[in-house]
């Protein structure tokens, strides 16, 4: 799902193109490797009828995700949505 999501955000010819320099790829590569512990794979197809943004967020709906651009690094981060903190550190 995370190879997905990048290839939406930086294919140049139908998705949004976005440079391989805009991705942080920290982000997609913890989500990948978090994924692929999980056994969450995914075989989607984009057809025109939705928005990439909408085919996007469906993924995301999916992994239980979330796609910003951060405010300090102003690259398209991914994080994944999971039990994986600590409350006493909130």
């Amino acid at each position: 799902a995370a190879h997905i999501i990048r290839e939406c955000l930086t294919n140049t010819l139908w998705g949004k193109g976005a440079s391989e320099s805009q991705i942080d790829d920290s982000s997609f590569i913890a989500a990948a490797d978090t994924l692929y512990d999980e056994q969450l794979g995914l075989s989607l197809a984009w057809t025109e009828s939705k928005t990439i943004k909408d085919f996007i967020s469906n993924v995301l709906d999916h992994i239980n995700a979330e796609l910003y651009v951060d405010r300090i690094s102003n690259l398209w981060t991914l994080k994944l949505i999971r039990d994986d903190y600590d409350e006493d550190e909130l």
